[in-house]
């Protein structure tokens, strides 16, 4: 059960992230606007877990209380370079690794789309966490009718492992459902190393604020006062960043 306060802090955050993409002019269908998988699965991430996101996720971090301006650079810079050449999934390998080590209940989040690791990085660094039993939760964010990238192949239809990972596939414009199966895979993976591999599908087209802000008010959370109000609040962070960078 969510409490009423976690679905407001949310909501909230996923409000935050359309804000600051459109400051940035990210386009919607582009993947920095899967605010409700950003939203899901960064907000609850600890102080002294490691979250790993190229710069197009970089609302990921925005989440996670990243400065606003540092996460409006990072989003422009995807836009001028949108392919990264580092390795997302081994750099949250290891820091799993030194995780486990130092017997922390920290762990790894990596947030990975179709240009940030090729399919065999994808076998190679979830073979390892399977191996080795490392606390990663790996996000796969895809467009629905794309092949999942962590497979190679779009003749492979995914199943409940990938590579010896628990493997779950979410509606990545759920709120709600991205962040309970966050929830779990976190838990999963402080409490029993076991790590997870969450492919957030999203639909061209949808709308998670409106899924979400539909799905409150049914349960009588949500007036429209309530966005104005984060649109309020957050406007004043936003333009503040605006200007610090037009100078």
């Amino acid at each position: 059960m969510i409490s009423r306060e976690k679905l407001l802090e949310l909501y909230t955050a996923m409000m935050k992230c359309r804000m600051a993409a459109q400051a940035a002019a990210v386009t919607p269908g582009e993947q920095g606007c899967a605010e409700a998988t950003y939203a899901g699965v960064a907000l609850d991430l600890a102080r002294t877990d490691t979250l790993h996101a190229a710069p197009r996720h970089a609302l990921a971090g925005l989440v996670r209380g990243a400065a606003v301006r540092r996460t409006l650079l990072a989003l422009d810079r995807s836009k001028r370079t949108p392919r990264v050449a580092a390795d997302p999934l081994g750099a949250a390998c290891d820091a799993a690794r030194k995780h486990k080590t130092a017997k922390k209940q920290s762990i790894a989040v990596v947030f990975c789309g179709d240009t940030e690791a090729t399919a065999a990085q994808w076998k190679r660094s979830l073979g390892l966490t399977a191996r080795r039993g490392l606390p990663v939760v790996f996000v796969s964010l895809r467009s629905a009718g794309e092949a999942p990238a962590f497979l190679g192949t779009p003749t492979v239809t995914p199943e409940t492992m990938a590579f010896g990972v628990p493997l779950i596939t979410v509606d990545g414009d759920d709120l709600v459902a991205v962040y309970r199966v966050a929830f779990e895979s976190m838990a999963r993976a402080r409490q029993l190393r076991i790590p997870t591999l969450i492919d957030a599908v999203t639909a061209s087209g949808a709308d998670c604020i409106k899924t979400m802000e539909a799905w409150l008010g049914a349960r009588d959370l949500f007036r429209p006062a309530l966005r104005l109000r984060i649109r309020r609040d957050f406007s004043a962070k936003l333009e503040a960043a605006c200007l610090s960078l037009a100078h």
